[in-house]
């Protein structure tokens, strides 16, 4: 195993590298560079918690596939491993579950936008998801009680939902999927 001080100095960095660092912390592969990835806060993490609990329930009941949270590794290349806050992986394609990560892009991922990881989330993430053929990308913003659902056409993201403040969230890829917003994003700042 490498120390992180190791492989700062190497660009780009490959998956490898990425599996070899050994200090402790979480880390994503955005582009062949190392990003730190702080423990989220707390209403992020109940916001995240509830809403897996949500998808995983309604998918394990219908047996739709498999429904994974942060942090699992989802390697769409070998410059770019990331852990989405959530991600679906429809039965059908589940051979790009392996024991150790998801190899290529899930069907559905969820990123809950904290203050610091708006621009990737938002920009790069967005970018390396639509490349590599996410089906469905939701942006959860727990600060402004959104939800923006984008679907992919013709290899490029649409803005398919907004839902704010309240409403229903719908899932185009987990068909029948209905989600009120009050149901995943905590009142407060922590609750």
């Amino acid at each position: 195993m490498m120390a992180t001080t190791q492989l700062l100095d190497k660009r780009p960095l490959t998956y490898a590298d990425y599996t070899a660092i050994d200090d402790g912390l979480r880390y994503e592969l955005i582009h062949g560079r190392l990003i730190m990835a702080p423990a989220p806060k707390i209403k992020h993490q109940n916001t995240s918690g509830n809403l897996h609990l949500l998808i995983a329930s309604y998918v394990k009941k219908k047996k739709l596939g498999t429904v994974l949270a942060a942090p699992t590794d989802v390697i769409l290349d070998n410059h770019s491993t990331l852990q989405p806050d959530i991600l679906f992986v429809a039965m059908e394609r589940r051979e790009i579950i392996e024991p150790h990560a998801i190899v290529g892009p899930p069907d559905l991922i969820v990123e809950i936008i904290s203050p610091g990881s708006v621009e990737q989330d938002r920009y790069e993430k967005k970018g390396l998801y639509e490349q590599h053929g996410v089906q469905e990308y939701w942006l959860v913003d727990p600060e402004n009680k959104s939800v923006e659902i984008l679907a992919l056409k013709e290899k490029r993201y649409g803005l398919a939902q907004v839902v704010s403040e309240k409403g229903e969230i719908l899932s185009y890829v987990i068909k029948g999927l209905k989600i009120d917003l009050a149901e995943i994003i905590p009142e407060g700042d922590g609750a």
